[in-house]
């Protein structure tokens, strides 16, 4: 696939979502719907992003700190 017909791509999407987009923005409308209509008043109304997936990538750890966890799981397990 070329950088033109990705960019063609995401352009289509902006106008005609996949069918798993779609589900999950009916679904999270249902769900703040009900949210709202049974809310109580007493802290912040919910909205609708509060019940759309996230899908963005969690920030990676530092190969130091992974490097760390890992020498202190096997001394861990070695007994040292």
């Amino acid at each position: 696939m070329t950088a033109g017909e990705f960019a063609e791509w995401l352009c289509f999407w902006e106008i005609d979502p996949p069918r798993d987009v779609k589900h999950q923005h009916e679904a999270a409308l249902i769900s703040n719907v009900i949210a709202s209509v049974n809310h109580s008043g007493k802290g912040a109304k919910p909205k609708l992003t509060d019940f759309l997936l996230d899908y963005t990538e969690a920030e990676l750890p530092s190969k130091e700190s992974v490097v760390t966890k890992l020498q202190s799981y096997f001394a861990g397990i070695a007994g040292t």
